[in-house]
């Protein structure tokens, strides 16, 4: 009976495995964008744990800003929902703090329909504070193992385009059977689950 006990929780944690790698396979779909040659750009590295911050300035004026990739902000954004990139210019005064986007609202473009000659992906963001939009343009660096940000500009108003130098938004080709699909870990755990018990 103890022999039995022990098998069931052993299939227990191996079923318990298996949903947990489904879920980190499904964790960032929006990521990933192939282009009609075959080229695949996976951003979802980039999710970060920790919010990616930077500073720069607009006239006179100093900004910072709080954003990640893949995933809303976990920075508080003037309580802003679903948030991906906060601007803020005075962290002690909550309202100084306005959103350019929600993660819900991205959508990803070649980077070579905005800049022809430039290999990466466009992300752009809308839905901010008082309809603010941002976009990231994620070029293809392979020397950038982590992302270098600079600020391209706002304009219009409240229209704010940054680049960021990425390893990651180098394409690589991508044939039908490397691809390995969330149902195919499954498949291939409940095929070990049968063999095993």
């Amino acid at each position: 009976q103890s022999a039995k006990m022990g098998g069931r929780s052993s299939l227990f944690y191996l079923y318990f495995f298996s949903f947990a790698l489904l879920i980190s396979a499904m964790e960032y779909p929006n990521c990933i964008w192939i282009s009609p040659n075959g080229s695949e750009y996976d951003l979802s590295p980039l999710a970060a744990l920790q919010d990616y911050s930077i500073s720069y300035t607009i006239g006179t004026t100093s900004y910072g800003l709080v954003v990640n990739f893949c995933k809303p902000i976990s920075y508080d954004c003037n309580q802003a929902s679903n948030c991906a990139a906060c601007q803020t210019w005075n962290n002690a005064v909550p309202d100084s703090r306005a959103c350019l986007g929600t993660s819900t609202s991205m959508t990803m473009l070649p980077l070579i329909s905005v800049f022809p000659g430039q290999d990466g992906v466009a992300l752009s963001y809308t839905g901010g504070y008082q309809d603010r939009t941002s976009e990231f343009y994620v070029t293809c660096d392979p020397s950038a193992t982590q992302p270098v940000f600079s600020f391209l500009g706002e304009n219009p108003i409240k229209y704010y385009s940054f680049q960021v130098k990425s390893m990651y938004a180098c394409p690589h080709q991508v044939s039908g059977s490397e691809r390995v699909g969330p149902a195919s870990i499954i498949a291939l755990f409940l095929l070990l689950c049968f063999f095993l018990f």
